[in-house]
């Protein structure tokens, strides 16, 4: 989900940091996923305090349901913490784990998502008929995800810069670059035709969000839409392997879209739902993309409050 006014910001944006999806493109991602909807830059605060926290819970499951739908479906739980050090100077955490309803006999459904810790500076540019808002973000996702330490990452740095400029009043167009470098201990993954291990990640976003109404009374009501993409270049692998993802600096491209509505009764609480889309652009050695599929699209609820 997408900040819009301060209300909303004050109830999603710090909460939503980083809020993972699960795509299957994305299986090696820090978070295991990752999120059409997501924001890439830390959260705001409460103007009168220093410090926020922020809760999330999100369920998610595919568009098209099928006879077992719980093979499908999972929960997201995430608890996230900021601190304003300065009026531009913004720090933040966040915890997470994943709810799968459906796990290998022995095995919990449980599984914690990568921790993030990031630190964010608003940079607004004055361009005299509208202001640029501007806010860079480094973060450093620590490998606390089963994903992660399967593949032996060490760190993963990130530079995420959003820019956001209001149109006309009420609609927001929203540009988020940014760039990943994952250090791991290996190049290569294990096991047959594993390929090789995700070194630098690539992305790019936009979005417009409309608020359809900003109220006192009766809350804020907004929605979005956004599109991205995503280019992971491998590891240089010494040989040529048959599987292309083995073959020497091979660059996997995805891309994915949303259509989100958000609503916010008061300052610390808001919902949405969000219907999203996300796949790979080369499947089986060729351009195969999909607008639509029963077995990547999903549909996302989400509830979050803020203190």
């Amino acid at each position: 989900m997408r900040p819009h006014t301060t209300a909303m910001n004050l109830a999603i944006a710090g909460a939503l940091l980083a809020l993972p999806a699960v795509p299957a493109f994305a299986a090696d991602a820090p978070d295991a996923a990752l999120s059409p909807t997501a924001p890439a830059v830390t959260g705001s605060t409460d103007a009168a305090r220093p410090y926020k926290v922020s809760a999330l819970g999100q369920f998610r499951t595919l568009a098209v349901r099928d006879q077992d739908p719980a093979n499908d479906q999972s929960m997201l739980y995430q608890l996230r913490g900021d601190g304003k050090l300065t009026d531009r100077f913004i720090v933040g955490v966040r915890f997470g784990v994943f709810q799968y309803f459906t796990a290998e006999e022995g095995e919990s459904g449980w599984r914690l998502q990568d921790t993030l810790a990031s630190a964010g500076y608003r940079t607004p540019v004055d361009l005299g008929f509208r202001e640029l808002k501007l806010k860079h973000t480094l973060g450093l996702y620590l490998p606390t995800s089963r994903a992660s330490q399967n593949q032996d990452l060490y760190v993963a740095p990130q530079y995420a810069l959003d820019a956001a400029i209001d149109i006309v009043d009420g609609l927001t167009f929203t540009l988020q670059p940014s760039l990943q470098y994952r250090w791991h201990q290996y190049a290569e993954r294990a096991g047959y035709r594993g390929g090789m291990n995700t070194q630098v990640r690539y992305a790019v976003r936009g979005g417009l969000d409309y608020l359809v109404l900003e109220s006192s009374k009766f809350g804020d009501l907004a929605v979005g839409a956004s599109a991205g993409s995503t280019w992971d270049q491998k590891y240089a692998s010494r040989e040529a392997f048959t599987s292309d993802e083995s073959d020497q600096v091979f660059v996997s491209e995805n891309y994915d879209w949303e259509f989100h509505v958000e609503y916010a009764p008061l300052a610390y609480l808001a919902v949405g739902v969000a219907l999203e889309h996300g796949g790979r652009v080369l499947r089986d050695g060729i351009v195969n993309t999909f607008l639509v599929h029963r077995d990547e699209t999903e549909l996302a609820l989400t509830l979050s409050g803020s203190y």
